[in-house]
């Protein structure tokens, strides 16, 4: 069972909870279904959750992530977080291995990413090429993103630890966002009540804007993510993925 949690991107990277963060109303529900939201919380409390992820070289991110995920596993009974970390040239591998031996997590943090070592501060290389600033979608990058994507899918696959565990979310790390709870209960009360639901995403849609702004158009960040049936403007990689 997959789904990607909701986020509001923000712009300022520091440190906040959603008592702090004012979200915008026309990124809010203009009704709230109270019943149901209680009732997706109460559904997640008796729940497991594996959050599954990438990173590279963010290490002035990682506070800002240990807070964004623990106000997801906290409405959980019990959750692990699989980070898969992979040639960084900073301290972002020292940073998530700190994290993993911090008691308070009880070795729930799983950093991977060389092999079958999990925890290891030793440098993982793999000879990646680093996706460059503001780069848009493209076939190279997407296929590195599957190889590291199957590393966790694999390492959950042959650990039977995860085995009781209900749901998997794939977060995107890099994010700075705020997580909108009540987006996120109401997708624990489809999940619950909805048994043909497999999975809940988001669409990562990227706002290109040209001109000062006077040429302005959205697409998909990741086509293989998305493909829109009726969208004639895909090129032949995109369909092809």
């Amino acid at each position: 069972m997959f789904f990607v949690i909701p986020h509001v991107s923000l712009t300022n990277p520091k440190l906040f909870t959603s008592d702090n963060l004012h979200l915008p109303k026309y990124l809010q529900c203009a009704y709230h279904n109270r019943t149901q939201l209680e009732y997706g919380r109460s559904h997640f409390a008796r729940s497991r959750i594996v959050i599954c992820g990438m990173i590279r070289d963010r290490e002035n991110q990682i506070d800002r992530l240990r807070q964004q995920t623990e106000s997801i596993t906290k409405l959980f009974d019990d959750y692990a977080v699989v980070i898969v970390e992979n040639d960084s040239t900073d301290k972002t591998r020292q940073k998530l291995i700190r994290w993993a031996e911090d008691k308070q997590v009880a070795g729930r943090i799983h950093v991977i990413g060389c092999g079958n070592r999990i925890n290891d501060p030793s440098s993982c290389n793999l000879s990646l090429a680093p996706t460059r600033p503001k780069a848009g979608a493209n076939l190279l990058r997407i296929e590195k993103m599957v190889q590291l994507r199957n590393l966790y899918m694999t390492y959950l696959e042959n650990n039977i630890q995860f085995a009781n565990y209900e749901y998997i979310l794939i977060q995107d790390f890099d994010l700075w966002g705020y997580t909108y709870i009540d987006g996120f209960l109401s997708t624990g009360f489809y999940l619950s009540t909805d048994p043909t639901i497999d999975a809940i995403c988001s669409n990562g849609i990227r706002h290109n804007q040209f001109l000062a702004g006077l040429i302005s158009y959205k697409t998909y960040f990741d086509p293989y993510a998305h493909k829109d049936e009726f969208d004639q403007k895909w090129t032949v990689n995109s369909n092809n993925l």
